[in-house]
Order: C-alpha cells, then sequence, then structure tokens
C-alpha cells in the first residue's frame, strides 16, 4: 500500500464534526472519506473498457443512486462509454514532482485555496504581500465551502471541507515554489532540519508533515517574534470551530453548543502521550473515544473489484522515474498508474461520485479565481 499520509483531522476529526452536527453515520463517512481521499489521491486508476470476454459476474451499471449525489456536481468532462479507450481518474496530492500543471490542478484548488495577502503580511518579518499566500478561514476558501455545503452533494462537501481546514493548517504558505515559502534551519525544536531547508520551497516541502499534526508546537522563521512560535492544537481548534459551525448552519441547526463538541478535541490534544507516528494509536483514540469507524482508504476501490498492481511492482515503477532519488521538476513521459478498475464497475459507484465532485471543486476554484482576478499559474 503506498505510504500512509495525516488522516487525523481530514478524516477522524471530519467524521466525528459531521456526527455531532447531525449527519447520519453513513453521511459522515462519505464526508470523511471524500475530505481525506484529497490526500491519498496520489496516483490515478485506469478505468479500463470491458471487454468482450470479460468473465461472468462483473457488476452492471447500478440502479439506485449513491447518497449525496447533486446534479450540480457533474463531471466537466463525460465519462468514456464503455466501447471506447480507458481513461485515468483524478489525482488530488502529489508528492513525486512540481511543476506548474500540478499547482495549477493540485496544490492551489486542494491545498493552499489563496487567501488574504495582507493577513499573511501582517505577521511576516518581511512582510511581503503575496497573492497566492494561505490564510486561515480565507474568503476564496468560505466561498467553495458555502457552494458544496448548497449543492448538497457530500462528496463535493467533504473535499471543500479538505481545503477550508488546509486554509489553518497551510496559513503563511503558497502551493507555489516560491521563497515566500522558504524557512531557515531551525535549531530551537529542529522543526526544520538542514537537509530539509536545502528542499525546494514548495508549498510547506520544507517543513515536512509539521504543519498538519495538530498537537505539535513548531517556530515558523519566517514570522515576526510574537507570532513565530506555533500551536497547532490552538489553530486546529479555530478549523473544528468553524467547520463545526458551516455544518450545523447547512442543517439550519444552532451551533450553540460547540463547547461541548470541542471540548474533547482540546483534552485530547492535551493529554497525548503518543508520538505523531504511531497511526494506530492515533485512530484507536478516536475509535475508542468518539465512535468513529477506522479509516480505510480502499473501501471505495475494493467495493468495485479495483486490481491494484502490488506495493513491489509500484515502488520498482516510482523508483525509476526517480521518485526516491531527488525532488522532480518536470512530469514522467507516461503517469503512474495505480492500477485497474473495470468502466462497468466504475460507474455509478462512490468512486465515481467522488471523482466528479473532484472536477466541480476546481472548475468552481478556477471560475472564482477568474473572478477575484487572482492570477494562477
Amino acid at each position: 500500500m503506498i505510504g500512509r499520509m495525516n488522516r487525523e483531522f481530514h478524516y477522524y476529526v471530519i467524521w466525528y464534526l459531521a456526527d455531532k452536527a447531525g449527519f447520519t453515520a453513513d453521511e459522515s463517512s462519505i464526508i470523511a472519506l471524500s475530505s481525506q481521499m484529497v490526500d491519498d489521491a496520489k496516483f490515478p486508476w485506469s478505468i479500463e473498457p470491458v471487454k468482450p470476454s470479460s468473465p461472468a459476474g462483473v457488476r452492471e451499471h447500478p440502479t439506485t443512486s449513491t447518497p449525496g449525489t447533486a446534479a450540480d456536481a457533474s463531471p466537466s468532462k463525460e465519462i468514456p462509454p464503455r466501447s471506447e479507450v480507458a481513461f485515468l481518474t483524478e489525482t488530488t496530492q502529489n508528492y513525486v514532482f512540481w511543476d506548474r500543471s500540478i499547482a495549477r490542478e493540485v496544490y492551489l484548488p486542494f491545498h493552499f485555496v489563496p487567501g488574504d495577502p495582507r493577513v499573511c503580511a501582517s505577521v511576516r518579518s518581511d512582510g511581503k504581500l503575496e497573492p497566492l499566500a494561505v490564510s486561515p478561514d480565507s474568503d476564496n476558501a468560505r466561498t467553495l465551502l458555502i457552494e458544496a455545503l448548497g449543492s448538497g452533494n457530500l462528496f463535493r462537501i467533504g473535499i471543500a471541507l479538505h481545503a477550508y481546514a488546509d486554509t489553518w493548517a497551510h496559513q503563511n504558505f503558497t502551493g507555489t515554489q516560491d521563497n515566500f515559502n522558504m524557512l531557515e534551519p531551525d535549531t530551537r525544536m529542529a522543526s526544520v532540519t538542514l537537509a530539509a531547508s536545502m528542499l525546494p520551497a514548495v508549498g510547506h516541502l520544507q517543513a515536512g508533515m509539521t504543519p498538519d499534526l495538530p498537537q505539535t508546537r513548531w517556530y515558523d522563521s519566517r514570522l515576526k517574534p510574537a507570532h513565530a512560535w506555533i500551536d497547532n492544537s490552538s489553530r486546529f481548534l479555530d478549523a473544528a470551530r468553524m467547520i463545526y459551525r458551516f455544518l450545523r448552519t447547512s442543517r439550519r441547526t444552532s451551533f450553540s453548543d460547540e463547547v461541548f463538541v470541542l471540548d474533547p478535541l482540546r483534552e485530547l490534544w492535551a493529554s497525548r502521550n503518543v508520538s505523531n507516528h504511531d497511526a494506530l494509536a492515533i485512530a484507536s483514540d478516536y475509535v475508542i473515544y468518539f465512535g468513529v469507524p477506522s479509516y480505510d482508504p480502499n473501501s471505495w476501490t475494493a467495493a468495485i473489484g479495483a486490481k491494484e498492481y502490488s506495493t513491489g511492482n509500484m515502488l520498482k515503477t516510482i523508483s525509476t522515474e526517480g521518485f526516491s532519488s531527488k525532488w522532480r521538476t518536470s512530469a514522467f513521459h507516461r503517469p503512474v498508474v495505480r492500477g485497474v478498475i473495470s468502466a462497468s464497475n466504475y460507474r455509478g459507484s462512490a468512486f465515481e461520485e467522488w471523482n466528479r465532485a473532484v472536477r466541480a471543486h476546481r472548475d468552481a476554484f478556477n471560475l472564482l479565481m477568474h473572478t477575484k482576478g487572482i492570477k494562477i499559474l
């Protein structure tokens, strides 16, 4: 299986907040899975037309719709009929290489939504105004979330919640390669190692996963002394508070009970003693104390008979393309594909609905940027 990303907030906290906001368990799962899939969809699946010689028992197009589907989330490009050529599913994360297309199609719409440059400049030592800088709870991220909530599409809501939550974790960074993101080696807490500081200044690459971990404290050398020490728990509680308010408001209910929803999160993050890298222990906290179902990254693809390439073959393919040797600045000649799914199984599945929602979110982002006059790479 491809390496795990941090799932604590984007899956476990989002499921918990959706459940507390009044969504059913099934609805909360769609929202939370859609949110976490934004980080996990690093490689596309190949959707293959059904061949005449395919064995019996291949699932045909279902007659019932998937929960959370909305008419306005129709794809910007139609799924080819089964008689046509294979096509690839969407990718919403990339750690293999960076170029302008990855910034434009992946980083900016889903992880680094441009915010208010003045908010970022006010806390930076250099006072630099950067149009693509991420600021927490930004107008742009709110607009995308409100549009998703208005659509009623649970898949889209989860995707928009990921982008919205990242405005706290990724504040003062951009989804581009820019000196604006450059961090000095940090001798106080080793937040940024010398080796990490030599990586390209793309997003928060030089800070590694530090900005994404809820209970971490770290030092941001770019900020004024009064703002340089970062308490992620405080940032993430603010994110959780606003997400809960949006979810409750979308259901036309009061969020006056938010203190009782947020305090358990605050207490969990304050009392936790396990390592940030102990994914099983972290997940267990949410399963045991909050009743969140364990995250299964393959639940949607396994349900439709996806055939994943073996880990050995995948790693070998990645290695031959230079993934583990250096950060690439240009795309592969051919995409690295995670595996194969038959078109008949894919049609009407939750995974197809998520891919449609990805395109709807990206289209909404591009339209918003155009309307606001924000120039994207």
